[in-house]
Formats: C-alpha cells, structure tokens, sequence
C-alpha cells in the first residue's frame, strides 16, 4: 500500500507473467487425458508442461528479484508507517527493524 504506483504496477505484471506461466503449465492436465484415447496429445503436454515450467521460472526469478528491490528502496517507508523508525531515519533497515517489522505482518504465524 506504501509503494509508488510505478513499482506496484511493475510487481502486479510480474505476477500477472507468473499466473499465466503456470496457467500455461496446467494445460498438461487436459492433454494428458485426452493422450488416453489420443495418443499425439502426448507430445502437446510434454510441450505445454515444459514451455510453462520455462515460463514460470522466469516469471518468479523476475517477481524476486522485484519483490526485494522494492523492499530495499522502501522497507524505511514501511518502517515509518508502522512506528518502529523516526522519519528523519535513512539506510538500510536494520536487522532489528526487519525483525519486528516481520514479527507485526506475519501476526502470530
């Protein structure tokens, strides 16, 4: 909710690239069973199964890789917002703020 509208926007197309990776990867699901009766499906769900395995590794790889860059830039902000820095704070989170910080967003978990 903290984060600039480009950065949220950059992380929805990386998870909107991951969900179609794996929506991709579950075609394998219906050629397989139509391989049962149809033997040329085989080779489609063996495609299928391997383009969006391909897909999906990349996808996830970029979502990562995202999903920390954000934080590093704006974990001070989410910080802030939550109390446990002053807003004349600047750097890096330190351990101890990343540990509280995780301690109050995973609640009890």
């Amino acid at each position: 909710m903290l984060l600039p509208e480009t950065t949220r926007q950059e992380i929805s197309a990386a998870h909107a690239a991951f969900a179609a990776a794996v929506a991709t990867g579950t075609w394998i699901w219906p050629y397989l069973a139509l391989g049962v009766v149809w033997w040329p499906a085989f080779p489609a769900a063996i495609g299928a199964g391997v383009v969006g395995w391909a897909r999906a590794r990349s996808a996830i790889g970029d979502l990562t890789t995202l999903s920390e860059a954000a934080l590093d830039l704006h974990g001070r902000l989410l910080a802030v917002a939550l109390g446990f820095a002053d807003e004349a704070s600047a750097g890096p989170l330190t351990t101890a703020e990343g540990e509280r910080i995780t301690a109050i967003l995973r609640k009890g978990r």
